[in-house]
């Protein structure tokens, strides 16, 4: 008797699970499907985000190296650095520029808008010229790219290749 009373509660156990496991997994798959849904449109989101910020930086480059002193004029600077490479850069291109970040032991950034987006393409094509003098061989000009490009790019990053709005140029 005790076998069979074993046996119909193995039984009813057994048959108690699968029903509760199907109706979990019948309870939990529309949410699985819609956590599946929603970090879809999260990364598309994300990636449209990156675009706009990306195209709100179009005119925008970095230099880095130059030395940096207290009450400085980084336009100033940054027309004698590109005057002493050769660089063809007037006052006029320059709408606004300064430091990013705190200031720390190596020279910060220069954040540079430039008047348009055909000056920034010119000079990004001109800075091969600043390793050519001793006196800027150490400056570098970037694109300035979001955050999301950036990590991306950066650590990928090969000497002599080329960026320009964020994607990659031969």
């Amino acid at each position: 008797m005790q076998s069979i009373v074993e046996a119909v509660k193995a039984a009813i156990h057994e048959s108690l699970r699968d029903e509760i496991s199907t109706m979990v997994s019948d309870k939990i798959k529309p949410l699985n499907d819609q956590v599946d849904k929603l970090c879809c449109e999260n990364h598309q989101l994300r990636m449209q985000l990156d675009e706009l910020e990306q195209y709100g930086r179009r005119p925008l480059v970095r230099i880095s190296g130059i030395r940096e002193t207290n009450g400085e004029d980084p336009k100033a600077k940054i027309l004698e650095v590109t005057t002493k490479a050769g660089i063809d850069l007037c006052p006029d291109d320059i709408i606004t520029s300064h430091r990013v970040g705190k200031p720390r032991s190596k020279p910060r950034q220069i954040i540079v808008r430039l008047n348009s987006v055909d000056t920034k393409f010119s000079l990004l094509r001109s800075a091969k010229k600043l390793g050519k003098h001793s006196e800027t061989s150490n400056i570098r000009i970037n694109e300035d790219l979001s955050k999301f490009r950036d990590r991306i790019i950066t650590p990928t990053n090969v000497f002599g290749m080329c960026f320009f709005i964020g994607k990659f140029l031969p």
